[in-house]
């Protein structure tokens, strides 16, 4: 065994054996905190009561679209110390399975020990680490995209609008995801992914019409008006606004415009650049697009940028431009930190409160402005 592989196979059971040492800890004092809200919900809901009126761990409110507890009910039928073993693995597995795809897609003759250093790469920054120690669904739904845009690229189209109503289903922002499949003029996966998506809540109306209506009727309006206060651990758009002393609805409006118009750039950009490495930059484009101009982007929700860093590291790893990697890791940096303490002196910095929003625009300027795919 070469010495490179040698290193590459230590850090990667370093970087596994790190988390798992730390998740262990945290389930030997306390629960998963989102988890036991999924796993409050499911259970009130089975037991007869609407979950969108309760209040569960540390008083935090399930805000999941209904069709989420159909594939949480499971779950919920045994104990919450084995849920959460169980979520945890699968979580795990979500991200390996990530990571296996668009290596398959963009390193399919890729050294197994260079797959193996960029996956510890993603296990030891935060966003990981906050997505696992919360219990929360951020890894099982980004896998459920990369596998709808993996079928995409094979042109099997029933499939990948099935996975991407799926994702929709546990959390509703992917399914914005569809502008994609518009551009691409792929209407049969758009009609699936939102067939899909209607379906898993229609359901409801038979289960617990009051937990329907009180989502698409409360919840998701408020969720979609909430005032943004500039908390230290959203990284979202409209919180750097708030930092900056910007609150109110013209800062929402100001935040529909990022979107809109950032993907109108994007329609301009790709619209004709229709090869497997303008479809991931496109792709993964996107979705950073979505993360960042959502009403609350929280540090766990950063790992939807995976796909945008492992589209910008392909290109760096043919091309090896030392500025482009400086750059990159620049973002990387600023996305995968964490301050410990939200009252540390330099958070009073609204910039530097907001790095993981700015590693997120750093990234995305950095794939935009590509002008030669690797070859």
């Amino acid at each position: 065994m070469k010495k490179i592989e040698f290193l590459s196979l230590l850090i990667f059971f370093l970087a596994l054996g790190q988390i798992i040492l730390g998740l262990s800890k945290v389930l030997l004092q306390t629960n998963l905190i989102d988890f036991r809200v999924y796993y409050g919900a499911a259970r009130d809901l089975l037991e007869g009561a609407n979950p969108y009126q309760q209040l569960y761990s540390e008083n935090i409110p399930f805000n999941y679209p209904p069709s989420a507890l159909l594939f949480l009910f499971p779950f919920a039928m045994t104990s919450l110390k084995m849920a959460q073993i169980v979520w945890l693995v699968l979580s795990f597995l979500s991200l390996l399975a990530t990571g296996w795809i668009f290596f398959k897609l963009y390193l399919p003759k890729g050294e197994w020990w260079l797959k193996l250093l960029l996956i510890a790469v993603l296990f030891q920054n935060f966003p990981t680490k906050f997505t696992l120690v919360m219990g929360q669904v951020n890894l099982l739904v980004l896998f459920l995209i990369s596998a709808s845009f993996f079928f995409y690229l094979k042109k099997k189209e029933t499939p990948s609008g099935l996975l991407l109503g799926l994702a929709a289903a546990l959390k509703i922002s992917p399914i914005l995801l569809t502008i994609f499949f518009l551009a691409r003029r792929k209407f049969r996966i758009v009609a699936i992914a939102l067939i899909t998506f209607i379906v898993s809540n229609l359901i409801f109306l038979f289960l617990s019409p009051d937990t329907l209506f009180s989502y698409f009727k409360t919840v998701l309006p408020n969720l979609l008006q909430a005032a943004n206060q500039g908390y230290y651990y959203d990284q979202s758009f409209l919180s750097l606004m708030a930092r900056l002393g910007g609150t109110g609805e013209i800062w929402q409006i100001l935040n529909l415009f990022f979107l809109v118009g950032g993907t109108g750039l994007l329609l301009v950009k790709f619209g004709r650049l229709k090869d497997s490495f303008s479809e991931l930059r496109f792709f993964s484009l996107s979705l950073s697009l979505i993360v960042m101009t959502n009403a609350f982007a929280w540090q766990h929700h950063l790992v939807f940028l995976f796909p945008a860093f492992l589209c910008a590291t392909f290109y760096l790893l043919k091309k090896k431009e030392f500025l482009y990697g400086l750059i990159l890791a620049t973002a990387a940096l600023l996305v995968g930190l964490h301050f410990r303490e939200p009252s540390h002196p330099l958070l009073a910095n609204p910039i530097i409160a907001s790095h993981g929003f700015i590693g997120a625009l750093i990234l995305g300027s950095l794939i935009y402005r590509l002008q030669d795919k690797p070859k």
